[in-house]
């Protein structure tokens, strides 16, 4: 599912949440695909060893690891790159479903840094990288204690709360309207209620009535009876089908109503309509 994203206001959380921690923050979608982020660069650690072929994919693979940690405990997590720094995952829920992440990274924890510092020349003989050059971006990497790692981490899922509250990031309408035709298409012939589309989608009742601007319930009997309606169209022009079987196959229960709102619509009778606009078949 594609999402849609609100620059301006999205940029001004990603920075608020940098100027008050000191930690790059990144968001991404569902499929992993960054989003935005603050700063919009790496730290020159991180960007030195994703200049490399080998540990761009230990790299990315880090990543990875922590965007399914965090898909299969539905919550944030915490954890150890492959270079030894701290990172931090935090779910983006919309209607209780993740549509993308929350991730803030580089860091490295103060009480670890002398191990970080001795780790070095063993990830530089393993990936045959300059030892001085990585050694020198390493020295420069931020460090945090324990505790302000856990506030930021805090910090982080408020605001991946936050930005789905006002959203700032949220399911592409035209994603979604696809899957509510779809679905409506394919089950056209029975009864169905706001409370069965809205549980097809995965959202509330009362997202389903903003999500597609509805506005008030009988607008949403209003939108699936066009639909019908439309469907009867298609079976009146392209299949010699008798009226009355078209009736229940577009999900009317009644002749008579049925063929009262199609005339109303079309200002013309199933029949008349069908007589008009037949197509050779």
């Amino acid at each position: 599912m594609g999402v849609s994203i609100n620059i301006d206001n999205l940029g001004e959380i990603l920075e608020s949440f940098y100027n008050l921690t000191h930690i790059r923050i990144v968001l991404f979608d569902k499929d992993y695909n960054e989003l935005m982020s603050y700063p919009s660069y790496d730290c020159g650690f991180c960007r030195l060893l994703k200049s490399n072929p080998k540990t761009a994919l230990c790299c990315k693979n880090s990543d990875l690891t922590s965007f399914e940690k965090c898909k299969k405990r539905d919550s944030l997590v915490i954890y150890k790159c492959h270079a030894g720094l701290i990172e931090a995952t935090a779910p983006l829920k919309y209607e209780g479903h993740i549509i993308g992440y929350a991730m803030f990274g580089q860091i490295c924890p103060s009480p670890s840094r002398n191990t970080f510092l001795d780790n070095i020349d063993t990830l530089c003989n393993t990936y045959e990288l300059n030892l001085q050059d990585v050694m020198s971006e390493a020295r420069t990497v931020r460090t945090k204690s324990d505790n302000q790692i856990i506030a930021a981490s805090k910090i982080l899922e408020i605001c991946a709360c936050y930005i789905i509250m006002k959203d700032l990031i949220s399911p592409k309408k035209d994603v979604m309207l696809e899957k509510l035709e779809k679905y409506i298409d394919q089950n056209i012939e029975r009864t169905l209620t706001a409370d069965e589309l809205s549980a097809h989608l995965h959202i509330s009742r009362s997202t389903l009535y903003r999500y597609f601007d509805f506005g008030s319930k009988n607008s949403i009997s209003d939108y699936i009876r066009t639909k019908r309606l439309v469907k009867a169209c298609e079976l009146l022009k392209n299949t010699d089908i008798p009226v009355l079987q078209i009736v229940s196959k577009v999900g009317f229960c009644d002749y008579n109503y049925f063929s009262k709102v199609f005339k109303k619509h079309y200002r013309l009778s199933p029949g008349a309509y069908r007589k008009k606009y037949r197509n050779n078949f």
